[in-house]
Parts: C-alpha cells; structure tokens; sequence
C-alpha cells in the first residue's frame, strides 16, 4: 500500500513568501497557475509510502500546529487543504476524528484521492 499526503493553502492573491513568514515554513514547491491565477503553496509530507495514512497526516500536522492560530485566520482568505492520496489497492480507509477536528478547527478540508 502507498499513501501521500500535502497541505495546500491557495489563492488568486496568495503571495508564497507572505505565508512564508506567517509560517516560518519553508514550502516543498510553489505552483502559479497561468490559466486562473490561482498560487498555490504546498508542504509535502516526509515519511515514505508505506507508512500509514494517519502517520503522514500526523507528519504534516507535526510542521503547522504551533501556527493553528495563523492557519484559522488564513482560511479566511484563502482555501486550506489537507490532501490525501490512497493505492487503490487500499479496500478501508479510516481517519481519526482526533485528525478531522484538528483539522477542522483550523479551516483545513479533506480531499482523499484513490490513485
């Protein structure tokens, strides 16, 4: 089984180094989109494939906790999002509802993909 997991925070007026120093997180990778105007600024997770879904969201939330705070305010200027992906091979997937608050309360959506 292989999961993957990234936080995205994006937005027609995002500007990557504002979030930077929001943040004090250095982005994996910064998208422009040409087509929309749409910045999007992402943080990968850093645990290899096989590790449980849980673990990677636990990975990620691990580097954004401390700035809940920061993330709330700018959920309301921007969309949040955890994403998930998930092997198709994968029959069950469960998630916390420790995660889907967390997550929650600070403005962050869920996608899960089946890849």
């Amino acid at each position: 089984m292989k999961y993957w997991a990234m936080f995205l925070i994006s937005g027609r007026d995002l500007i990557p180094n504002e979030i930077y120093k929001t943040l004090e997180i250095k982005p994996d990778k910064i998208h422009f989109n040409d087509i929309d105007g749409v910045t999007i600024w992402q943080l990968n997770s850093s645990l290899e494939g096989y590790r449980k879904l849980e673990d990677h969201i636990e990975n990620i939330l691990k580097k954004i906790y401390k700035f809940r705070k920061e993330l709330s305010y700018l959920s309301k200027r921007y969309k949040l999002q955890m994403i998930l992906n998930v092997d198709k091979e994968n029959s069950h997937i469960s998630i916390s509802s420790k995660y889907l608050t967390i997550l929650g309360s600070m403005g962050i959506d869920l996608e899960i993909y089946i890849i």
